[in-house]
This record gives structure tokens, sequence and C-alpha cells, in this order.
């Protein structure tokens, strides 16, 4: 049962209230790490959200 707790919490993510927040940070975390840029500062992370908008 346990496991099965782990999986809810790590995805909740996708249907917090502020979900779309939460969603194109990953996004961003993601197209960096196909870039194999793998560290990422929190600076440089709000820097490509305002870019993309």
């Amino acid at each position: 049962m346990a496991i099965y707790q782990n999986q809810v919490f790590e995805s909740s993510y996708l249907t917090a209230p502020n979900y779309v927040t939460y969603r194109s940070i990953m996004r961003v975390m993601f197209l960096e790490s196909e870039q194999m840029n793998n560290h990422l500062y929190k600076e440089e992370i709000f820097q490509k959200l305002k870019e993309d908008c």
C-alpha cells in the first residue's frame, strides 16, 4: 500500500491547484535535459519561463 501512496504523491503536481506552473517548470526541465543541460538554477528556469510567454 505504501508504493501506491508514493505514486500518487509523486504525480500530485498534475492535479494541484497551480498545476499550470508545475507543468511549465517540468516542461522547461525536460527540454533542457534533452540538450544534456542537467544542472539548472532556479533563476535559469525562471528566465526560460519568461521567454516562453
